[in-house]
């Protein structure tokens, strides 16, 4: 097998060569596959009687005891290469299901988990992973190339939103059981990004088809499937065969109980019903703070809260009303009086700072209730200008309290905006909805999450094009610029460039990038939030006393 060096910049995040080391953490799949409906979602932060970072006792030796995890809503799917909510992946990713890399600790930065050891040519169209040796899915069947393969196919064949993530006319070698090379017509720097989100499921049960997936998941992850009863509870039990010893799996059982109500979840975990409660909104944070029996806990996220504009659907067509809207909303306001200090921060990009390639825009726009009123003027659009925004209360967090008070704001010049309520299956499903035809609103609120660290996998998606009608020909070649130039100074450039054109076409007002909130009993230890601010392993979690 050849030698190859893997792509060293300073600028870039990607320090692929650094894969020798092992992190706690692994992560989390976004809900809607990058695109959160609803809102929301510091550093690693916990608040409360004991720190969740720095366990009070050491693991047990053999696994034992029963955490119990209030789900927010009924699993979809339990096929990992299809789900994309947040009560499907939570419970599935890196639980259940593993990847070939994950990304350490509290970093953008990957490293291997079912690959030991991963490469890419200098031109980024070959990468070879060597996988571990002696690991085995829940059913005994081994991990080898050809399955990591038949994952890759299946993920591809299925239409599911994470084959997207996959190169089209890639090939894959798997003649070699320990590696798979896979070699791509176009430079594919994101190779190694990407196939952090993809799953790889049991051989045999991908060859017993797509039914049993979705009923009986089988990975290689610490936790093996036991049951899932609707609007009632899944179960998982630890994986006695887990290959990574020493690093748990600590708890006998995992039970995802399905409670839909917000308030309920809260009122489960003070009495105890629950012991670990994900996603809290700012306002029930701040609440529990008081209880020396919960923890609370805070970090950063790789999701940015938006309003998405549309841009095909009049009078959002409009320039001058999409600049309008940005200047209108006092984002800091928002933060302050709605998110109590404590959900949100402060984002002009619609790219989370800090992930690889982002660059913060020349073009900003601070709140400026006057420019806003001098570009309405100019829009030539009659006044007051009547739109309408659409939110999800599905997924919790504060969405309605930021829906009106935006109206509020931008009722102050000149803007009629009306907030419209909408399940998250269906405003999913409009805001997904391909083609430049009208919608029936002319916003939503919502999220999107870069979760390959990148928004490379978002140009890839393309995700303006889709998600805000945006049809414009500098930034589509820009993409594919960034999408096909290895990592180097130049595409650091290119990501700079796209980001300045996203803010000059104004199609989404960026309002903070999220911050996560999770609560749980001080009985529970070594839970530590995912640094991307979605959802947890639990393999290194276990029960003090």
């Amino acid at each position: 097998m050849p030698t190859y060096t893997l792509p060293r910049t300073p600028q870039s995040a990607e320090i692929y060569a650094d894969i020798s080391r092992r992190g706690a953490l692994r992560l989390g799949a976004a809900a809607g596959l990058g695109m959160t409906i609803g809102l929301p979602a510091l550093t690693g932060c916990s608040l409360g009687s004991t720190p969740a970072s720095r366990p009070s006792s050491t693991p047990p030796a053999r696994p034992t005891g029963v955490l119990r995890v209030a789900n927010n809503a009924e699993p979809q799917t339990l096929d990992p290469t299809v789900a994309t909510n947040i009560a499907d992946v939570g419970i599935l990713m890196h639980n259940v299901y593993e990847g070939l890399v994950q990304y350490r600790g509290d970093t953008n930065e990957l490293e291997p988990l079912l690959a030991e050891h991963f490469e890419s040519s200098p031109d980024a169209r070959e990468w070879i992973f060597r996988l571990r040796q002696g690991v085995t899915f829940h059913d005994g069947e081994p991990l080898t190339s050809s399955a990591v393969k038949a994952s890759f196919d299946y993920a591809k064949a299925s239409r599911g939103a994470y084959g997207y993530f996959l190169p089209d006319g890639a090939t894959y070698d798997d003649s070699d059981p320990t590696v798979l090379r896979i070699t791509t017509p176009t430079p594919f720097p994101d190779m190694a990004r990407n196939v952090s989100v993809q799953k790889i499921i049991s051989p045999k049960l991908i060859r017993a088809g797509a039914t049993s997936i979705k009923r009986s998941p089988a990975g290689t992850g610490p936790f093996r499937f036991v049951s899932y009863r609707t609007a009632q509870s899944v179960v998982l039990e630890a994986n006695q065969n887990y290959w990574r010893t020493g690093s748990g799996p600590y708890l006998e059982r995992l039970e995802f109980l399905i409670i839909p109500d917000p308030d309920g979840r809260i009122s489960a975990l003070r009495s105890g019903s629950v012991d670990l409660v994900l996603k809290v909104t700012p306002t029930n944070s701040l609440g529990l703070r008081g209880d020396q029996n919960i923890v609370v806990t805070q970090n950063n996220s790789w999701t940015t809260s938006k309003i998405f504009l549309y841009t095909k659907t009049p009078p959002m067509d409009n320039l001058k009303l999409r600049e309008a809207l940005s200047y209108a909303i006092d984002r800091q306001a928002l933060i302050k009086s709605i998110l109590r200090d404590v959900g949100g921060e402060s984002n002009d990009s619609w790219v989370v700072p800090g992930l690889y390639g982002y660059h913060e825009p020349a073009t900003t726009y601070p709140y400026d209730p006057d420019r806003a009123r001098q570009l309405i003027a100019e829009s030539g659009l009659p006044t007051p200008i009547s739109i309408n925004l659409a939110y999800s209360p599905d997924v919790g967090g504060p969405g309605e309290q930021l829906a009106q008070a935006i109206s509020g704001m931008v009722k102050e010049v000149g803007i009629d905006l009306t907030v419209v309520s909408k399940a998250g299956g269906e405003l999913g499903k409009v805001h997904t909805s391909p083609g430049g035809n009208p919608r029936p609103w002319h916003a939503m609120l919502g999220g999107r999450t870069f979760i390959t660290g990148s928004a490379a996998h978002c140009i890839a998606l393309q995700c303006l094009e889709r998600e805000n009608q945006l049809e414009d020909p500098r930034l589509a070649d820009l993409g594919k610029q960034v999408l096909n130039t290895a990592n180097g100074p130049e595409r650091l450039q290119l990501f700079a460039d796209v980001e300045q054109r996203v803010a000059e076409l104004a199609p989404m007002v960026t309002l903070y990038t999220e911050v996560a909130l999770h609560a749980h009993r001080n009985t529970v230890q070594g839970f530590v939030p995912p640094q991307d601010g979605l959802l947890p392993s639990y393999g290194s979690v276990y029960l003090a006393g």
